[in-house]
């Protein structure tokens, strides 16, 4: 009898800890997709920045630029959407609200310079981009740099010590 309860217990034992290592597990994971997911933003930054330039520079092409640079934004918000259901903290929700807004900030500066190079307007296109859209972007780039920094700071801290390459 006494045979039998230890070997329940053993298992028990066993069960949990299996448990609690899925659990820290996943919880781990959390930070490595966030770090991803800034990475899968800046990538998509650069892709508007090449689409918006084309649509500048290419004027008989501006169309299909056009509609790669709104499959650019509509990507941008999908991936904000799926860091927002992972981010765990309220300070990285807001970080991830800020940048959301800079990104949408970003697209009405662009879209302004597209109408006016739309109409013809070319100089006044690139004053605008210049003067409104470049800054905008830069900062967007610095923001979502410095989350995914705060990412594997937050991911180094939970590592250290530890050996999370598992």
């Amino acid at each position: 009898l006494v045979l039998a309860l230890l070997a329940l217990v053993t298992g028990i034992a066993f069960y949990s800890l299996e448990k609690t290592q899925a659990a820290y597990d996943r919880f781990l994971d959390v930070n490595e997709r966030l770090v991803d997911g800034a990475n899968e933003l800046r990538f998509e930054l650069r892709n508007q920045t090449a689409h918006y330039r084309a649509i500048l520079l290419y004027p008989d092409l501006q169309k299909k630029y056009w509609d790669d640079l709104q499959n650019d934004h509509r990507q941008f918000a999908a991936i904000i959407e799926k860091m927002r259901r992972l981010v765990l903290s309220s300070e990285g929700l807001g970080i991830l609200n800020e940048i959301a807004a800079m990104q949408a900030k970003n697209e009405q500066g662009q879209e302004k310079v597209v109408s006016l190079a739309q109409r013809g307007k070319y100089a006044e296109a690139l004053a605008l981009s210049t003067r409104e859209v470049y800054p905008l972007t830069q900062g967007l780039i610095g923001k979502v740099e410095r989350f995914r920094e705060r990412e594997v700071k937050l991911e180094f801290a939970r590592c250290s010590g530890l050996d999370c390459n598992q």
